[in-house]
């Protein structure tokens, strides 16, 4: 019997797997757990809403943001984006003096940083 050129569905289905990791920063070698690394989307939503009082030397409520880094790469990480998480959806940030954003930011941001969150938990819950 003659070989086929034609992908199997297996084939392309695992070629579809390997790209959306990639594409989507998932990833990893042997041995290593996946980067789990918000988008810059998130980073523009914290500077729009949260940096002027949240970023630099003199900080409101102790928390200072603008150090938080955009990759999930430990337990603690994960905590402290678990506490935006919890602020921002509780609508306790920004506060009501403070210029909001729109549902739709709003939205978008909590849905990727719950979906980043939620793999963290999964990778990180060996430690």
């Amino acid at each position: 019997m003659k070989a086929t050129r034609w992908p199997t569905v297996a084939g392309l289905l695992t070629g579809l797997c390997a790209w959306l990791a990639t594409a989507h920063g998932w990833a990893a070698t042997a041995g290593e757990r996946p980067e789990l690394r918000l988008e810059p989307q998130c980073r523009e939503f914290l500077n729009r809403h949260c940096a002027e009082c949240h970023s630099g030397e003199s900080v409101e409520g102790g928390v200072r943001l603008d150090i938080l880094p955009d990759a999930i790469a430990s337990v603690a990480d994960a905590a402290r984006w678990q506490d935006v998480l919890r602020v921002v959806n509780a609508g306790d940030m920004p506060p009501d003096e403070a210029r909001q954003p729109t549902a739709e930011d709003k939205t978008d941001f909590l849905g990727h940083l719950t979906h980043v969150l939620e793999a963290a938990r999964r990778s990180l819950a060996d430690e």
